[in-house]
């Protein structure tokens, strides 16, 4: 009889072992979904906003992919692309991403007058954004408090309609004696942060880059939702696509 229980007792502890080795399987790195949003045409290529979830349905990062071609063929004028993400993950923080080309750069000059793309990940509807500036210029430039905004961020131009007001990393090697490639910028209008920017260069983007910068954090956060940790620049040789995204996003409780 002994025997016989010890007998069960291991193969009750194998079957245990085998649950749980799989329970990891299923919970590694292969387990993250990416879900994409409908495709926008742009130059000669095309567009997409996705979302990765990792088992929960949390949100491990939002990002968009260009395709090769879509580097191609931008037009000599500004255009703005509304990229939609997957209907499936409407509940995560963010919204949309509203793609802006500066076919000539913007202000302050001289550190942006490149050609170079901004990638705005809004966590408002795109109709609240459209209001932005309705009520005038002060709304838009109206600061969140202190302790919301990361060190060494400022406001160094007005509020532009319809966007929201923007916050430039000083510590950024464009203010600092080099060449704009990439940067990241924080936005916010009537005092409340709204959108998170990672500002690309087209010649950068042609460099066929593999980075993945840190981001400085506030001390708190205004409301509930997935904060980016970093964002990431890259191109694959096998997709022949460009990546960037807001990465490791983690949950903070807003205070």
């Amino acid at each position: 009889m002994k025997l016989t229980n010890r007998l069960l007792l291991f193969y009750a502890s194998l079957v245990m072992m085998l649950l749980i080795s799989s329970c990891s399987k299923e919970g590694g790195s292969n387990s993250i979904k990416i879900l994409y949003g409908p495709s926008v045409s742009i130059g000669n290529g095309e567009g997409r906003a996705w979302v990765s979830e990792d088992i929960y349905g949390n949100p491990t990062a939002v990002g968009i992919d260009l395709s090769e071609a879509a580097l191609s063929n931008l037009p000599q004028m500004n255009q703005e692309y509304i990229l939609q993400f997957n209907s499936n993950s409407i509940s995560h923080f963010y919204k949309f991403v509203c793609l802006n080309w500066s076919a000539h750069g913007h202000i302050p000059n001289p550190v942006y007058d490149i050609s170079h793309f901004d990638v705005h990940f809004y966590n408002i509807e795109d109709s609240i954004r459209m209001m932005i500036g309705s009520n005038g210029s002060n709304e838009i430039t109206l600061a969140p408090a202190t302790q919301y905004i990361p060190s060494n961020y400022e406001q160094l131009i007005g509020g532009a309609p319809t966007m929201g007001a923007h916050w430039f990393d000083l510590l950024a090697p464009e203010f600092n004696g080099s060449i704009f490639t990439k940067t990241f910028i924080w936005g916010s209008n009537n005092g409340q942060f709204i959108f998170w920017e990672p500002m690309i260069t087209h010649d950068y983007l042609l460099t066929h880059p593999n980075s993945e910068t840190s981001l400085r954090q506030p001390l708190a956060f205004q409301q509930d939702g997935w904060y980016p940790q970093s964002y990431t620049v890259k191109y694959s040789a096998t997709t022949n696509k460009y990546t960037i995204a807001l990465s490791k996003l983690a949950f903070k409780q807003g205070q």
